[in-house]
C-alpha cells in the first residue's frame, strides 16, 4: 500500500480499534459550557492527571516486556483545541527506542497520533495543531545508510483539529516495516 494513501489518525479513546480518525462526543465539561471552572485552569500543565490517567489507553509498545513512561514532554492545556503528551518505552537500550504521541482536545484524551509506534520529536505546536518529525527508516534503508545516519532521514507530519476530529497532514514513514 502507498504510505501517502494511509491515514493513521488518532484512535478514539478508550475503545480504540484502528486509526480511522478520532472524533469526540460533545463535552460540556471541557468546552467552557459549564460553570466556567475550566477557564480558570487554562494554561500548559505538563503534570496534568489527564496525561497519566490515560497512559493505559495507549497501545502497548511493540517490544515485549516494555511499557510506556511519561517524562514531562507535553504542552497539555485543558483549554487548547489540540495539545499533546509524549510517552516513551520504559527501557531504552539503543537509538531504536519507541515513543508515542498522545493527543488531547480541550483536555479530553483522543488517542494516539499513529497506530504505528515509531520515533518522533515534536517540532511545533499551535492552538489547533501539533507537528512532529518522525525518523524515516524506510528512506534510510532505501539510501543504504547506517543507523548512525538516521537523523538525516526524517518526515514531518502535522496533526490538525478540523472542528470535529484530528486530520494528519503529511506522509507517515515506516508503514511498510511493520
Amino acid at each position: 500500500a502507498d504510505a501517502n494513501q494511509q491515514s493513521p489518525a488518532p484512535s478514539p479513546a478508550p475503545a480504540s480499534s484502528h486509526g480511522s480518525g478520532a472524533t469526540t462526543s460533545e463535552s460540556t465539561s471541557a468546552n467552557g459550557n459549564g460553570s466556567g471552572e475550566e477557564q480558570e485552569n487554562c494554561g500548559v500543565d505538563s503534570n496534568a492527571a489527564a496525561i497519566t490517567d490515560n497512559i493505559g489507553q495507549v497501545p502497548a509498545p511493540s517490544l515485549e516486556g516494555m511499557s510506556w513512561t511519561y517524562k514531562g514532554d507535553s504542552n497539555f492545556d485543558p483549554c487548547a483545541t489540540l495539545s499533546y503528551a509524549t510517552v516513551e518505552q520504559s527501557e531504552q537500550g539503543n537509538a531504536q527506542f519507541q515513543n508515542q504521541l498522545m493527543l488531547f482536545h480541550k483536555g479530553e484524551y483522543l488517542g494516539v497520533g499513529s497506530d504505528t509506534v515509531q520515533q518522533h520529536q515534536v517540532i511545533g505546536t499551535t492552538d489547533d495543531s501539533v507537528t512532529v518529525r518522525y525518523k524515516d527508516y524506510e528512506a534510510l534503508d532505501a539510501a543504504g545508510g547506517s543507523n548512525a545516519e538516521a537523523s538525516n532521514f526524517t518526515t514531518d507530519v502535522t496533526f490538525r483539529w478540523d472542528g470535529s476530529q484530528v486530520v494528519p497532514e503529511g506522509r507517515f514513514p515506516n508503514m511498510g516495516m511493520q
